[in-house]
């Protein structure tokens, strides 16, 4: 199979960074890569000139772009069943930025094989849904998030609901635990362990005023927090939680998002979807 990739600017990090993951994770295809002018004045004279010189040798020919993508239009209508067209942001097609809104709509219409990487789009237009991806070789690192608690050991402070929700989740857990006339740091020290934190978790079954929440958000330092004590005071700028595991591990996942990239958000998964538009288009 033989693949011509039409990408609006070849450094826009979006358009680009998609072709170039279709071009690294489908080995068994001849794919070509080209940039497509994005001048508007001189647009039409490029077009067809360089964009689509040669396009007879190719199986399979992708605009993946949508601004100025119908200058295309009658290359499009007539070549309908080898073009995949992606359509790339909502204000093209539902504002007509940058391309002529019926054309575009005919485009929609007519081709079978469009995708998009809006929802939106796809639900109001009834095509494929193809979101964009990560590629690990370039994020391969991730944060391994700090949670910390500071303050008592008692029943009511409800920590080991803490504890068994980082455990769950393989999070490293920081305390600063006061103990009777034995503390873990000095409160002269505790900015240095509310500084070693990600995220801050107040827990508590019964509370008065939340003295610890106050320090972590001196420090910066996000809070998650159960509405006990004085919690009225600090809403809009922690994140409530119910004081069970469940509900600790529901808060804390937003510091967890490699997991969220790994199901659902790699090139490696989501590249397998464009391929098998192009399948649909060469049979």
């Amino acid at each position: 199979m033989r693949i011509l990739i039409l990408v609006d600017l070849l450094n826009n990090w979006a358009l680009h960074n998609r072709a170039k993951a279709i071009k690294k994770y489908i080995n068994n295809a001849e794919i070509e890569i080209r940039g497509v002018e994005n001048r508007v004045e001189i647009r039409k004279a490029l077009f067809d000139v360089t964009a689509l010189e040669g396009h007879e040798k190719f199986d399979v020919i992708h605009f993946n772009f949508t601004y100025g993508v119908t200058l295309f239009h009658d290359f499009i209508i007539k070549n309908k069943d080898r073009c995949v067209i992606t359509i790339v942001n909502e204000r093209s097609l539902l504002e007509g930025f940058g391309v002529d809104k019926g054309l575009l709509e005919k485009i929609m219409k007519e081709c079978p094989h469009i995708t998009t990487v809006s929802r939106t789009i796809s639900e109001k237009f009834k095509v494929r849904y193809i979101p964009n991806g990560i590629d690990k070789d370039l994020f391969f690192k991730c944060k391994n998030p700090v949670v910390g608690y500071a303050g008592t050991e008692k029943e009511n402070k409800n920590v080991f609901e803490i504890i068994k929700a980082c455990r769950e989740l393989g999070l490293r857990f920081e305390t600063a635990f006061y103990r009777e006339g034995n503390p873990e740091y000095s409160h002269d020290k505790m900015q240095d362990f509310y500084m070693k934190l990600d995220v801050y978790i107040h827990a508590s079954l019964t509370e008065g005023f939340n003295n610890t929440v106050i320090e972590a958000l001196s420090c910066n330092v996000p809070v998650l927090m159960t509405k006990q004590g004085s919690w009225q005071e600090f809403e809009g700028w922690v994140e409530f939680i119910e004081p069970t595991c469940k509900d600790i591990k529901r808060g804390l996942q937003k510091i967890l998002g490699r997991s969220l990239i790994e199901e659902k958000f790699t090139w490696e998964k989501i590249v397998s979807q464009y391929l098998e538009v192009y399948k649909s288009a060469v049979h």
